[in-house]
This record gives structure tokens, C-alpha cells and sequence, in this order.
């Protein structure tokens, strides 16, 4: 709430759809769905599993992909107002970290599916 009131007297508006702040709160929003489904039963173990990798993409997205991905797709090279962080990145460490994810969740799934046969 406070980081919305210093943007509305720096730049004259609470939330402005920039690409940073849009991927801050998705990253937001799935962690939220995470705890809530975690807690109201909609999920068990494997759906836990699940969304973490989920979540874990989206905080790879919000913090990497807005500022190196997503400028690719840009004309002018930059995306938003928060487009700081440039340079040429880790690219193929982020790769291989989403790999190595997404691996663990197709392993977790065969496992699961093992399990309950």
C-alpha cells in the first residue's frame, strides 16, 4: 500500500499497468491462490507441488522476463516505466533453472501417478 502511495506522489498515479507492476501481481495473486487452495482443501500434496513451481515461474517471469524477455518484443527495446536492469543477462541460467523446475514437476507427476494406481 505504501509502495502505491509514494508512486501516486512521484508520478501522479497509484497503478499504472506497467509490465513490472502487472507481473507483481500475478506473481502475487498465485501465491495467494497457492495458501488459499492450500488451506481450503482444494489442493493436496501434488497440487502443492504444482503450484510452487507454478509460483516459482512467475517470480522467474517478474523479475527476469520483464526486464530481458519481454524488451526483445519491443520496438523501441524497453518495456514500461520500470525498465532498469539492462544488459545481456543470464540468459541460459534462467533456462536452465525453469528446465530443471518444470523436470522436477514431470518427475513429481509420474510419481504421483505411480503412487495412487
Amino acid at each position: 500500500i505504501l509502495g502505491g502511495l509514494w508512486a501516486d506522489v512521484s508520478w501522479g498515479r497509484f497503478w499504472g499497468w506497467d509490465p513490472k507492476e502487472v507481473w507483481a501481481l500475478i506473481s502475487l495473486l498465485v501465491y495467494l491462490a497457492i495458501l488459499h487452495g492450500r488451506y481450503a482443501g482444494w489442493f493436496n500434496h501434488f497440487g502443492m507441488i504444482f503450484g510452487t513451481v507454478l509460483g516459482a515461474s512467475a517470480i522467474v517471469m517478474s523479475w527476469y522476463g520483464v526486464n530481458f524477455v519481454l524488451p526483445k518484443f519491443s520496438s523501441s527495446g524497453t518495456v514500461g516505466l520500470h525498465s532498469y536492469g539492462e544488459g545481456s543477462g543470464g540468459l541460459g541460467w534462467i533456462v536452465a533453472f525453469v528446465v530443471v523446475e518444470w523436470t522436477f514437476l514431470a518427475i513429481a507427476t509420474r510419481k504421483f501417478k505411480t503412487k495412487t494406481k
